[in-house]
């Protein structure tokens, strides 16, 4: 791992922004209910247990971008038959034994090949394949309500969301001033009689819904594999006020040279709403931006480069006049598929509900915490904010 993935990962581990929201109705909206040894600010790396989903499994969701990596890395030949690893946290474990059962094989944490370590979220691991050290994100989803990061789903709707997120990096993949974790494969699994996680949760999805569970797998972009002496984080970490001596908010502005009206306007409120509107009216594509899943390149005097970085894409839409005139065929294609699956997708949605819930998101999670880093930096006062 090279110096600049390090820098990345510890970051993620150690700069959190909950002490942004200390004393407000947002205190506990990071805080995740886990033991100690998976938490992120514990910085440690253990092994990941998986299911061995067969290839000719019937009860799966595979998608794969035709990448060499996953038959590289993640597919194992085992008894003359072609497995894909369904990766799950350890803390799920019993909940998914219990759900499973035998139908599929199960790696305990001691033999798997697999090790792992969370990135700011606990359910988002970078992972290594201990045979060849190469290494990979995996967005788990966990059976537990830790987080927030239950999830339930139908089976039409978990294949539409794989797709758009497909299309979203094919559509988006020539901006220069964007980079993705690429998605290179997702697999889900579904129970189509349901189970019950606790009470607080209804398992009755009709006649024909299913629970999906799944993995997202990631590759690392080439923006932390070249170890250029620039910095990448998220906002979170950039706004965070856990960082020895000062945040790199609070570093960056003072190498600027620029008062703090200057700085937020060139380097972050401008580049970020101009990216994120030609998204929007050059392409028709909304997904939502947070502090989590969006990056910031920083330069050697942790100058913003003007470079951005997305790992996730939260509720991927689209809007229904401008996407179906730049990218028809995409859009036909997508909505033949959706409506082959029998229901048509939501995602191709209502753009007044859309342009809402993304300028929420613009400013609720990406503004306000530089906002409230700089109040309690002392960088600007309260009432300037």
């Amino acid at each position: 791992m090279n110096r600049k993935l390090k820098n990345f990962l510890n970051d993620e581990q150690v700069l959190n922004n909950i002490s942004l929201y200390e004393g407000t109705e947002l205190e506990n909206i990071f805080k995740v209910d886990i033991p100690e040894e998976y938490r992120p600010e514990s910085q440690k790396w253990f092994r990941l247990p998986y299911f061995l989903v067969p290839f000719s499994s019937k009860d799966k969701l595979f998608r794969n971008n035709e990448s060499d990596f996953i038959y590289e890395n993640l597919v194992i030949d085992e008894s003359d038959e072609k497995f894909y690893p369904f990766f799950i946290h350890p803390v799920t474990e019993n909940a998914y034994r219990s759900w499973i059962g035998d139908k599929y094989k199960f790696v305990e944490q001691k033999d798997s090949s697999f090790s792992c370590t969370p990135t700011s979220s606990v359910r988002t691991l970078l992972v290594k394949n201990e045979k060849n050290e190469k290494l990979f994100f995996v967005k788990l989803t966990l059976l537990n309500n830790f987080g927030g990061a239950f999830r339930k789903t139908d089976w039409e709707s978990a294949c539409n969301q794989f797709q758009a997120n497909e299309i979203v990096q094919n559509v988006l993949k020539d901006e220069s001033e964007v980079e993705f974790f690429e998605d290179i494969a997702a697999l889900g699994i579904r129970n189509d009689t349901g189970f019950r996680i606790s009470n607080k949760y209804d398992t009755d999805f009709g006649n024909r819904a299913f629970y999906v569970f799944g993995n997202v797998i990631r590759k690392v972009p080439e923006s932390l594999l070249c170890d250029d002496g620039k910095i990448v984080c998220s906002f979170s970490s950039f706004t965070s006020l856990l960082r020895e001596n000062e945040s790199y908010l609070s570093e960056s502005l003072k190498n600027s040279k620029l008062n703090f009206d200057e700085y937020f306007c060139k380097y972050i409120f401008n580049p970020l709403k101009n990216y994120l509107l030609r998204q929007l009216l050059n392409h028709g594509v909304i997904f939502e931006p947070h502090c989590q899943n969006v990056l910031i390149e920083l330069n050697e005097n942790l100058i913003p480069t003007g470079k951005f970085l997305y790992r996730d894409f939260g509720s991927v839409s689209f809007d229904r006049l401008i996407f179906s005139i730049k990218h028809k065929n995409l859009m036909i294609n997508y909505l033949q598929d959706a409506l082959a699956r029998t229901s048509l997708s939501a995602n191709y949605g209502i753009r007044e509900t859309l342009a809402i819930s993304f300028f929420c998101h613009f400013m609720d999670d990406l503004i306000n915490p530089c906002l409230i880093s700089a109040v309690k930096s002392g960088i600007i006062s309260s009432e300037d904010k």
